[in-house]
């Protein structure tokens, strides 16, 4: 079975002050609104029906992402969410040399242990990059996909 795999947009928060935005996170920014209208195109060139059911994490960018994307029927799923690392600036370090953290392993080993059995899933970069990793579809550098981008995986 493939799945469809993407990022969510822009927002204004990065690694180090996502906490100034509480529990829900940031909200997307005019940047990321442009970025989920591409996103739209995409996914509508791709025959998805905005009715098409898509998993979220529990962090408010993933469903903005979606919504703005044209997606109407979104379930929230919290093994979904953004890995959380001790050291941001050790995280950041290692994801410039193209390292996966163990924090992000053990995440996909836990989605794919118990999977959202929607097709689509609108997620985090580490969240999808180390799902890629694990199943061996990573790219050579185990690149963090960038905001909205789409990455197909297989299982």
């Amino acid at each position: 079975m493939h799945y469809l795999l993407i990022r969510h947009a822009q927002t204004d928060a990065n690694r180090l002050n996502r906490a100034l935005y509480g529990k829900r996170g940031a909200p997307i920014n005019d940047a990321g609104r442009q970025q989920a209208e591409k996103l739209r195109v995409q996914l509508t060139q791709l025959g998805i029906a905005p009715t098409e059911p898509v998993a979220v994490s529990e962090l408010l960018r993933t469903a903005q992402t979606a919504e703005a994307a044209g997606l109407q029927r979104l379930v929230v799923y919290a093994v979904l969410n953004e890995v959380s690392t001790p050291d941001p600036f050790k995280t950041n370090q290692l994801i410039a040399q193209g390292h996966i953290p163990e924090e992000a392993r053990a995440a996909a080993r836990r989605i794919l242990a118990h999977p959202p059995k929607e097709l689509i899933w609108v997620t985090h970069g580490q969240v999808i990059a180390a799902l890629m990793e694990a199943l061996g579809q990573a790219d050579a550098h185990n690149r963090i996909p960038d905001f909205c981008e789409i990455r197909r995986i297989e299982f």
